[in-house]
């Protein structure tokens, strides 16, 4: 059973802005990278998100980007 698209979007834009909201507060390099993923991380989720909400199938395209 596959969960909304809205509840996956959500959760890739709260993933975001905590990753922004870290990348502005911390001043240590390693919690600047990890911050850096996780936005990263949550781009990812929105393109994993769109390329699986088509109503003609997968979109291979939107997973080959993550693969990169």
């Amino acid at each position: 059973m596959a969960l909304p698209i809205t509840i996956l979007t959500v959760f890739a834009a709260l993933l975001f802005a905590l990753g922004v909201y870290t990348l502005a507060s911390k001043r240590h390099l390693i919690k600047q990278l990890v911050a850096i993923e996780l936005m990263i991380n949550a781009a990812h989720l929105n393109l994993v998100t769109y390329a699986t909400s088509s109503d003609l199938g997968v979109d291979p395209l939107g997973m080959g980007f993550v693969l990169l």
